[in-house]
């Protein structure tokens, strides 16, 4: 007789995202991430998205979002490695509201920018214009044996006291 068909489990890996910080903080940015595998050249597992936006940023979309479900507001995922390699990233792509020339709007975020107000402005005007379009603003990846191995963090200012060998990692 065949074989009884069953899960086949490899690892399992919880990633909770605790916050998304950028020295500008003036228009909601929309984050979501993914595993891929570098050498297959594809992506092996779903989207998971995630909004970390204060309910002030927010409500900067509330003509186009008019309230927030509960499923939207999940900040942690669950992803499945069966087959764990040096060559599967953990990718984490940013999107802001369409604004037009992408290079005009990543420069603020590059350099210090003095009009923050005028910067704001803009944002506000996009949102309440284009508010459910999104365009790319920033990517970032980590490689999955150095979250498992617990040596890399996607945090900036991430020190190093966490246990050798631990497997948390800050996002």
């Amino acid at each position: 007789p065949a074989d009884m068909p069953g899960e086949v489990l490899g690892h399992r890996i919880l990633v909770v995202c605790h916050q998304l910080k950028l020295e500008l903080d003036v228009e909601p940015l929309f984050a979501s991430m993914a595993l891929y595998d570098a050498k297959e050249k594809k992506k092996i597992s779903e989207n998971f998205y995630f909004n970390l936006n204060s309910e002030c940023t927010r409500q900067m979309l509330s003509a186009h979002i008019p309230h927030a479900d509960l499923s939207t507001l999940s900040r942690s995922a669950v992803f499945d490695i069966h087959n764990p390699t040096p060559d599967i990233f953990l990718v984490v792509r940013v999107e802001k509201v369409l604004q037009g020339d992408v290079n005009e709007c990543v420069e603020p975020y590059i350099k210090d920018d003095k009009n923050r107000e005028k910067v704001r402005a803009g944002a506000q005007a996009a949102c309440s214009r284009l508010g459910k379009y999104r365009m790319p603003l920033a990517w970032s990846c980590v490689s999955l044996m150095n979250i498992l191995s617990g040596s890399n963090s996607l945090e900036r200012e991430h020190s190093d006291t966490l246990a050798p060998g631990s497997n948390t990692n800050s996002l």
